[in-house]
């Protein structure tokens, strides 16, 4: 494409001595001494994933590279994008693209060490694959080796798939141990999705030091293989420089660019200074030290236009690098120009769109150096537009582009067209022609290719036609006078306008008119649209001769792999028959299939897996495996080790108690992986072992206690434990014996003192024996003991309270018991199941249960009758207010709802008539709280773990005071299962902080003026009361006393275990119906979370039991001690 005259004329004014000058003719690539011709002529073909370039290929003495330069914006400043040595190139093919982008490029040359101006400006677009291609990366560029240097140990592959199909990687392998790797995230990667392996070297395993090695990494998948050459290097304790570019290019406007460098070494880089002999070229700083190893660092290089020592046009300079990790150089080239003057330049003197066309772009550059204004005129004929912008600026070196289109059907009679289009510009004006044809009605023959090649192998290929006019294709017919040669079908008819059609064209080998060797034949196509022909080319081989070929001479799965890969290739012609025998050894086996065919040049991966459980001894084994087939037999060896498998860690036994009836063992759990399975023995002597009777087998490692009910009383017995691991090693443990003592027997006749019989129904449990039952209504009843040695009496009846306690009798002696029953209360379920979702707490009093149900979608309080209506009588919406409550209480008509997360308490006025809900703000997480009286006394979590109390006035509904008790280890659970508790008592405030893990009770005075704490080193308090004048409280962890009793300086006066973990103690007092204690029980054994116990006055054990159907969660006692409300799973249930 040739400038107009002018622009030449302006070049001479605005470069006068410029490249042209200071090339002195020895780059005739440039542009600017050319007389405006381009002798690059650049071409951008746009192809499935990739854009290809072609140039003019021109011999030229002093060419050292090619500069390709691109960018996505035709305004933006380019970047290189490759830099290619070979002077005779004449092509390059870009696949870093993503197909839909229009992409821009550039070119130049650098010759006798100085860089032309660019090539003009070209553009397209890569063509969308229609199948996975497998692309890798280290950093921004394609990877063909890993080098590791001598300091890495770990780095980064991009794995991307540039296709549009689905990718899938079918295997990573490497050559060498010392390679590792990690698996991506995704074995199988979407269309323009990239995942990362991280690949590591095992450096501890490389011995030689002062030395390099070389590895390879495979990456195999079903769009294309990937093989990597991975370098490490070993030294010791050095420092090494890279320098990450050997040029910096300065365009004319560019003022500053970073040189980096990099220490690769494995040790700090003490020295690092720079240099330059050009005055025109700044260096910040000009040195460095102590650059650690894997380091980077960036020094600023500046050019000053304004020095003397710099000259219009380019400028060439050199920086020098020196450390004692080595020494380096880069190139600095720099871009003076002479004036600010812009100059217009269009792409091409000429747009045809031919007879199909609709569209096409001219390019507009700036060529010349500040600000281009131009502006297009309209087109005046109606057959063509150009699309927008048709004016704007241009800086210096930038370039956009005009889409022109063409509307034929605004064309009335067929013929060529032809629309002069101006660009005016503050740089000069062009015009260039935009040309159109318009067929007339035709069908036109179009033959997709030239030729068809057979190969060796190939019978079928088709051949593609297509009808390019613009009305039906009538007739097209195909013929061929070579015999070897089948068409199918040999005619076709009425193939519509811009329709293809397929014909297949098959070669016969065994006809006697085809020939060894290559075969040239022609097949000839007419019809009423034209007529072509077509090359048919085919090869015959001689002889069909498959060879077969196996990947590996040795698999090796060393100690730990279970399965690898071998391949099994034809590499000759023909079709291979291939088989591989069954190994003899049992630890190995292969995959199916294990037979089968493969066409020349293909393979087969065979699956080989080793069980080393079938392997009875540790050691080095090895089993060759022998392929048989028509292209003959190989061999190869699979070797792998098995090692020495060690015993499991030996069980220690202990004696957990010992009854006449029952020896109960326990012993350690094994945590090891080997585990199989506990075998218990028991044996007359200390020499007991696995030959002895076995009483106890588990696979369970959990399954540590057991109780041998097969003993006699007065006997001695011997019991040892074994562990079981791997390959069915066992270890013994230690050897434990036990003495059963004697039964105790119950002698004499029990009657009451009038002679009538006992208490009907009441069970009486003497150690050593079973069960008595006394009957009758109650009386005085006495027992003897026989025995030399204590007996034990337990008294219960379902449903009663019996005043007996707990009787030891001595070694022959008696006791007379009083024995009274009083029966425990009625219960009945409050309401249906279904109307209760997430009750957490609850509050009685003498005719309402008010329940608070904790559904994080719908929190309520719901109030039903605590007498003898059902149903539901009224609930209120806690949702907006409380997202998660805590604590219920109640007072008067009053309701009260603790709120920790929003920082409130919720006053529920008129609860069963009008509700209206009131809040009050606090500055702490509320959650148990306790009417005292005029005051309801609140206990939350503050900042960190400090706990907080407080007095909330309930007729004015305001803080009265509050008091923070530091480091407290306050805890409220996320949906308030647990928390910090509060209760009074003589004008004194006792509060637990609710902590899972260390419990802590403190002690406040009413006012708030002082405290003292005391660490329980309980967990899980679930419970305050007052009894009398002590404190007590409840723990709901089986390791613990389940009450204790504390004094008023919270000193513990006397625990009370009642072998289940307490909710809450609900009442503790001398009278009321419930006299005594009684206690929730709550988590904890399965089998223990559904009982109110009732513990008799102090006498420290359970004397009644009410049992329920579901989990115990929440208990309140009515103010009167009437009436017990229990929450049990989703249902409430009364105890009267």
């Amino acid at each position: 494409m040739k400038r107009s005259s002018l622009h030449v004329w302006l070049l001479s004014l605005v470069f006068p001595f410029l490249l042209c000058m200071e090339y002195s003719g020895t780059n005739p690539f440039d542009p600017y001494c050319n007389n405006g011709e381009d002798p690059f002529k650049l071409i951008a073909v746009g192809d499935t994933g990739a854009i290809k370039l072609s140039w003019n290929r021109m011999s030229l003495t002093g060419v050292e590279k090619y500069l390709i330069y691109r960018s996505t914006d035709s305004t933006a400043e380019m970047e290189v994008i490759k830099e290619i040595s070979d002077a005779k190139a004449g092509s390059y093919t870009d696949k870093n693209v993503t197909p839909g982008i229009l992409y821009h490029y550039r070119m130049s040359i650098i010759a006798s060490g100085r860089e032309s101006g660019r090539s003009f400006m070209v553009n397209n677009k890569p063509v969308a694959s229609s199948s996975p291609e497998l692309n890798i990366k280290s950093g921004d560029k394609e990877a063909d080796t890993l080098d590791f240097g001598i300091n890495h140990s770990s780095l980064q592959l991009l794995v991307a798939n540039v296709g549009t199909a689905s990718l899938k990687i079918d295997d990573i392998q490497s050559s060498e141990k010392w390679i590792t790797w990690s698996e991506p995230d995704t074995m199988v990667i979407a269309p323009g999705q990239e995942t990362i392996i991280t690949v590591r070297i095992l450096r501890d395993s490389l011995t030689a030091r002062d030395a390099a090695y070389f590895g390879a990494l495979a990456v195999t998948s079903n769009g294309g293989s990937r093989n990597l050459v991975i370098k490490v290097v070993e030294k010791e304790n050095v420092a090494l420089l890279s320098v990450v570019t050997d040029t910096l290019r300065f365009d004319s406007t560019k003022a500053m660019l970073q040189l980096k460098i990099s220490n690769e070494g494995n040790t700090a880089m003490k020295t690092c200074s720079l240099s330059t002999a050009q005055q025109w070229v700044g260096i910040t700083p000009a040195a460095i030290a102590d650059l650690a190893a894997g380091q980077e660092y960036q020094f600023e290089i500046t050019v000053f236009r304004t020095h003397k020592s710099i000259n219009v046009g380019a400028n060439t300079g050199l920086v020098t690098i020196r450390s004692d990790g080595g020494n380096g150089f880069v190139t600095v080239t720099a871009i003076k120009l002479a004036s600010t003057t812009p100059v217009i330049s269009v792409n091409d003197d000429t747009l045809d769109f031919g007879d199909k066309r609709n569209s096409m772009l001219q390019l507009i550059s700036n060529i010349g150096t500040g600000t281009l204004s131009w502006q297009v005129t309209t087109p005046a004929e109606k057959w063509l537009s150009i699309a927008k912008p048709q004016s704007g600026t241009l800086k210096a070196d930038s370039s956009i582009s005009l889409e022109l289109i063409v509307n034929r059907d605004s064309i009335t009679e067929p013929g060529s067209y032809s629309q002069v289009i101006n660009v005016t510009s503050n740089g000069g004006n062009r015009s260039f022609v935009a040309l159109v044809n318009k067929k007339e009605d035709a069908a036109v023959l179009s033959v997709v290719a030239d030729t068809l090649r057979f190969d060796s192998t190939k019978a079928m290929l088709q051949l593609k036609i297509r009808n390019e006019g613009n009305v039906v294709m009538k007739t097209c017919s195909l013929s061929t006078a070579q015999q070897w040669i089948g068409i199918a079908p040999a005619a076709i008819a009425d193939l519509a306008a811009g329709q293809e059609y397929q014909f297949e064209i098959t070669v016969s080998r065994t006809h006697n008119s085809i020939n060894v060797g290559a075969n040239t034949g022609l097949v000839t196509i007419r019809s009423d649209g034209g007529n072509g022909f077509v090359t048919v080319t085919a090869i015959k081989l001689a002889s069909i001769t498959p060879v077969l070929s196996v990947n590996e001479d040795t698999l090796d799965f060393g100690d730990n792999r279970n399965s690898m890969l071998q391949l099994i290739s034809n590499t000759g012609t023909g079709t291979l028959n291939w088989q591989v025998t069954t190994p003899a050894e049992k630890w190995l086996k292969i995959a199916n299939p294990q037979s089968g065919t493969l066409k020349a040049d293909s393979s087969i991966s065979l699956e080989l897996i080793v069980n080393r459980d079938s392997i009875a001894e540790p050691g080095r084994y090895s089993q060759i495996i022998n392929v048989t087939s028509n292209g003959g037999n190989r061999s190869f060896v699979v070797l792998v080790n098995k090692k020495e498998v060690e015993p499991p860690a030996a069980p220690v036994l202990k004696v957990a108690s010992v009854k006449p009836d029952a020896v109960t063992l326990s012993w350690t759990t094994n945590t090891e992986e080997q585990f199989t399975e506990y075998t218990l023995y028991r044996g007359a002597s200390e020499n007991v072992d696995d030959r002895d009777q076995k009483l106890f087998t588990s696979s369970n490692r959990a399954d540590t206690v057991f109780t041998d009910t097969t003993v006699e009383s007065l006997k001695s017995y011997c019991y040892r434990v074994y562990t079981t691991g791997s390959e069915n090693k066992k270890t013994a443990g230690n050897v434990v014996s036990a003495s059963t003592p004697a039964l105790r027997v119950l002698k004499g006749t029990v009657k009451d003192k009038t002679g009538n019989s006992g208490i009907e129904g009441v069970s009486v449990k003497i150690s050593g024996t079973s069960d008595s039952v006394l009957s009758g209504t109650g009386g005085t009843f006495r027992f003897e003991n026989p025995s030399p040695g204590n007996a034990h009496l337990q008294f219960a009846k379902n449903g009663y309270l019996i005043s007996a306690d707990t009787v030891t009798i001595p070694q022959k002696d008696s006791v007379t018991l009083n024995i009274s029953l009083l029966q425990l209360p009625l219960r009945k379920r409050v309401g249906a199941q279904s109307n209760f979702i997430e009750p957490g707490d609850i509050a009685i009093d003498k005719n309402y249960i008010y329940v608070l149900e904790r559904d994080w979608q719908l929190p309520r309080v719901v109030v039903v009758s605590a007498g003898s209506a059902d149903g539901e009588i009224a609930s209120v919406n806690l949702a907006g207010h409380c997202e998660t409550p805590g604590r219920i209480a109640v007072s008067g008509t009053s309701v009260y709802v603790s709120c920790p997360v929003e920082k409130k308490i919720l006053r529920i006025a008129n609860v069963i008539t009008v509700a209206s809900v009131t809040a009050l703000d606090l500055d702490f997480s509320p959650y148990g709280i306790h009417i005292d009286g005029s005051n309801l006394m609140v206990a939350g979590q503050g900042g960190g773990s400090d706990g907080v109390v407080a007095a909330i006035d309930v007729d004015g509904f305001d803080v009265s005071w509050q008091y923070t008790i530091p480091l407290f280890n306050a805890t409220i659970g996320t949906a308030s299962e647990y928390g910090p508790l509060v209760t009074v008592s003589d004008g004194v405030s006792y509060v637990s902080n609710g902590s899972l893990t260390v419990g802590m009770v403190a002690k406040v005075n009413q006012s708030g003026g002082s405290h003292t704490s005391v660490d329980m080193s309980w967990p899980r308090i679930s419970g305050l009361s007052i009894y009398g004048d002590d404190i007590l409280v409840s723990s709901s962890h089986t390791s613990c006393d389940s009450v204790l009793f504390l004094n008023s300086q919270l000193q513990p006066i006397k625990g009370i275990h009642s072998t289940m973990p307490v909710s809450g103690v609900l009442y503790a007092g001398e009278t009321g119906k419930f006299g005594g204690l009684v206690l929730g029980t709550g988590s904890g054994d399965s089998s223990k979370r559904k009982n109110l116990v009732f513990m008799q006055k102090m006498l420290g054990r359970a004397a009644g039991v009410i049992g329920f159907e579901n989990d115990l969660i929440s208990c309140a006692i009515s103010p009167d001690g009437a009436k017990i409300a229990v929450i049990t799973g989703q249902n409430i249930e009364l105890v009267y």
